[in-house]
């Protein structure tokens, strides 16, 4: 089943192994874990036509670094779509912004607020927030209450960022649950925001996820993402398509969840 999947997650090797190990220690144990080229192909058997890069910094002094490594990544594989990694203690931010969206054409930047223990709306992000909305490029953030509430996470903080910087445009992960009522709400007054599906949509664990994502779709058409969060799934990827191909929608709806929206998302 041809896709965008607007929610991928690939590191460099020693990198990738210190996430994996970390989850491990929490008891989340992710069975997929392959080299790069493995992960690609593997993505592209199932379907995967362009996926969203996107990276963190959890500490000072490596987003630049990170963002080098993934420029290279993405200029060797075409169906990748970087976004860049940001720390707010890092210095000359606004240069940092300018080569990842301007001198490399990085499609906008992600940000994990509870990864990075930093409130959205710390002014130290707005170098970040202004150069997408002025450049017209896009956010993604894990700004909601999953998998655990958080005093970093909410819609209220990113009403918060949102009173700064009233057009940004914002995919929120994860469908915004489990306080997706209250990102709809911003929904309602911003039509920039939007939601992907990562972790959720066709997880066993989310039996209601194909209700949820389609209750979200027919209120905002075109503002829900298909995102898988590859490879930090506990099932497995092909079962995931498969679910999702059986659901009672039709071949429209399914094509934009799984494609169109994705496509609207970084064009508009």
């Amino acid at each position: 089943m041809e896709h965008i999947d607007a929610h991928i997650h690939l590191y460099p090797e020693k990198l990738m192994s210190a996430i994996f190990s970390y989850f491990d220690r929490i008891n989340w144990h992710f069975p997929y874990r392959k080299d790069i080229p493995e992960a690609l192909q593997y993505l592209k058997k199932n379907g995967l036509q362009k996926g969203f890069l996107l990276l963190y910094a959890h500490r000072a002094g490596m987003a630049h670094e990170l963002n080098r490594w993934a420029a290279g990544l993405c200029r060797e594989n075409a169906e990748l779509v970087p976004f860049a990694c940001f720390h707010p203690e890092d210095p000359e931010p606004e240069a940092l912004v300018r080569t990842c969206l301007e001198d490399w054409n990085f499609a906008g930047f992600k940000l994990h607020f509870n990864v990075q223990r930093y409130f959205p709306e710390d002014p130290r992000f707005f170098p970040v927030y202004r150069g997408v909305e002025e450049r017209g490029k896009a956010m993604v953030m894990h700004i909601s209450s999953f998998p655990s509430k958080s005093d970093y996470l909410g819609a209220d903080r990113l009403q918060a960022v949102l009173h700064h910087f009233p057009r940004l445009k914002i995919q929120v992960a994860h469908l915004g649950l489990p306080d997706n009522q209250d990102f709809w709400r911003l929904m309602d007054k911003y039509p920039g925001i939007y939601l992907d599906t990562a972790f959720i949509l066709g997880n066993p664990l989310f039996a209601d996820s194909g209700q949820l994502v389609a209750a979200t779709e027919e209120r905002f058409p075109g503002r829900v993402l298909y995102g898988s969060d590859f490879p930090l799934i506990c099932h497995d990827l092909k079962e995931v398509l498969d679910q999702i191909s059986s659901l009672p929608w039709d071949h429209s709806f399914k094509r934009k969840i799984l494609y169109e929206n994705a496509l609207n998302f970084l064009n508009s």
